[in-house]
């Protein structure tokens, strides 16, 4: 019981500071300028495009893989060390 007593006690003596208005209004009222690199222009959009592409081209040989695993064990012969390589 006395632990609790001491985090309360602890807690009663926290003390509040203020925030500056001035910081948070400047933070979120100026707006950001546009940067070609961030912007969604015809590049940037292909370059997005081509990534996720890949990204689920290599997702899904993945995850075959792991389904087919047993099927290449016994149609190639060979053991779980070649099929790791792949």
């Amino acid at each position: 019981m006395e632990p609790r007593s001491k985090q309360h006690a602890s807690l009663a003596t926290l003390e509040l500071q203020p925030v500056r208005a001035t910081a948070v209004e400047t933070a979120t009222t100026r707006p950001q300028p546009l940067n070609e690199e961030t912007s969604l222009t015809k590049r940037n959009m292909l370059k997005v495009l081509a990534a996720s592409m890949s990204f689920f081209f290599a997702g899904n040989n993945d995850g075959s893989l792991g389904a087919l695993t047993p099927y290449i064990l016994r149609t190639y012969n060979v053991g779980t060390e070649y099929v790791a390589l792949m």
